[in-house]
């Protein structure tokens, strides 16, 4: 489910001032939760790598018409998921490869150590109004894509990329009736990346996303395949080790980068089998009195949770909860006095 479709599903009281925050907020944590109780009970299953032999090829005709945006990240940052000033950080990349009227050049590349960042612009012969037989989405296009990592020192095996980071989809805008440019961030789910690797980027498909109706999205397939050296860019990054302990329950460690804050966590087997997944990270700011924003994944006894740099300042109070006691009690779970109150540990750090 889209957190466009659940928030449009939410009803606004009256009181619209004093209520709308704390919907939004219990909105994208529904939205979270959904995701980790879906990575706890999925079923595991062997992966399976292909090695693809990448074509890059010249520019072709139609292409000449491709805007230069000397910065991708930094020209569509308003519409991305992972907000900052790229440009100090990326490295360009520029290279194209052209499959069924459909142009991808993937133009920049970034990583911190623990999260992977990409550019594209997504070029059309046909103009996308004339693909689409529906208005579409003007800040998103869905790639159905897989990115495996190949290590370049020591032992050649190849890693699969989890799209936990919103790497399905490519945030940014259309330039016009043919150019979309846009960015995506990944992730390793239980490793830090090498610091020297090679992303094999597999595309089938290109998705043009209705801003109507799922069923009416529209999807070119394709074989865009890129094979792109990548070396861990650690500049402005810190990782700090909290002595924090209750219960079993501990904050490991925490990773700022100039983009994301990194929570890693530990805990007893206890929440696996409940009904409700209610083990939770929860992060609140200088900058609003809500619960920060995050996406992450939660196993049987570890977990991490990535928030935003761009939506935090000052301090950051990060407290591990478990949710059961205060849905029985009737607590209200967006308010942070709430949240301290019945946290199990809790950790502060300063960020500026």
């Amino acid at each position: 489910m889209r957190i466009d479709d659940i928030l449009s599903n939410i009803e606004i009281p009256d009181d619209l001032n004093a209520v709308v925050q704390n919907s939004i907020c219990d909105a994208e944590m529904y939205r979270r939760k959904r995701q980790r109780y879906n990575r706890i009970f999925a079923s595991s299953a062997a992966a399976v790598f292909v090695m693809f032999t990448s074509l890059i090829i010249g520019q072709p005709a139609w292409a000449r018409s491709i805007p230069f945006i000397a910065n991708v990240f930094d020209y569509v940052n308003e519409n991305l998921i992972v907000k900052g000033q790229f440009t100090p950080y990326v490295t360009n990349i520029n290279e194209t490869v052209q499959s069924n009227g459909i142009g991808i050049t993937i133009t920049e590349i970034y990583c911190d150590g623990e999260n992977l960042f990409i550019s594209y612009n997504i070029n059309s012969c046909e103009s996308f109004s004339d693909l689409a037989d529906t208005t579409y989405m003007g800040n998103q296009i869905e790639l159905d894509q897989t990115i495996t990592i190949t290590i370049t020192d020591g032992d050649s095996v190849p890693v699969s990329l989890d799209d936990i980071g919103n790497g399905q989809y490519v945030y940014g805008q259309f330039t016009d009736d043919h150019n979309y440019v846009g960015a995506s961030s990944y992730l390793q789910e239980k490793e830090a990346f090498p610091e020297k690797f090679t992303a094999d980027i597999c595309i089938d498909e290109v998705r043009i996303l209705s801003d109507r109706e799922v069923n009416r999205d529209c999807a070119i397939a394709g074989n865009w395949r890129f094979s792109i050296p990548v070396e861990v860019n650690r500049t402005d990054l810190s990782v700090l080790y909290p002595d924090v302990e209750n219960r079993g329950h501990t904050i490991d460690k925490i990773t700022v980068s100039p983009f994301l804050v990194s929570v890693y966590t530990s805990y007893p087997d206890i929440y696996s089998d409940r009904k409700y997944i209610d083990y939770d990270v929860v992060c609140f700011s200088d900058l609003s009195d809500v619960p920060l924003a995050c996406n992450g994944i939660a196993g049987d006894t570890q977990a991490f949770y990535k928030f935003n740099r761009a939506d935090m300042k000052g301090s950051l109070r990060i407290y591990v909860v478990d949710y059961a006691e205060m849905r029985e009690k009737g607590e209200n779970t967006t308010d942070e006095n709430v949240i301290k109150k019945y946290a199990i540990t809790d950790t502060v750090i300063q960020l500026d």
